[in-house]
């Protein structure tokens, strides 16, 4: 499946990432995901990445704060910007 990713984000504008905000036990799997497809999927520097939390209404949801720091959206930003 990797190399696809590669000829869809060539000509994308933006990535929307899907996270089911209630699932705590797959995060480290999530991360590793979406870490994967903007290395080998070859995603522009410049491009804009959305991080959807699905279900965060429902009871023991995770937080946006919460999803960022699982998912180290912080360092995924820098690393992108570091490739420039």
């Amino acid at each position: 499946m990797v190399p696809l990713w590669k000829h869809y984000c060539a000509e994308a504008s933006g990535l929307v990432y899907v996270v089911d905000s209630r699932d705590r036990e797959r995060m480290e799997e999530t991360k590793s995901f979406l870490y994967m497809v903007m290395d080998e999927g070859k995603v522009p520097d410049n491009m804009a990445v959305l991080v959807y939390a699905n279900k965060h209404e429902v009871p023991g949801a995770m937080s946006a704060s919460e999803i960022s720091n699982e998912l180290d959206l912080a360092s995924l930003r820098q690393r992108n910007w570091q490739r420039n």
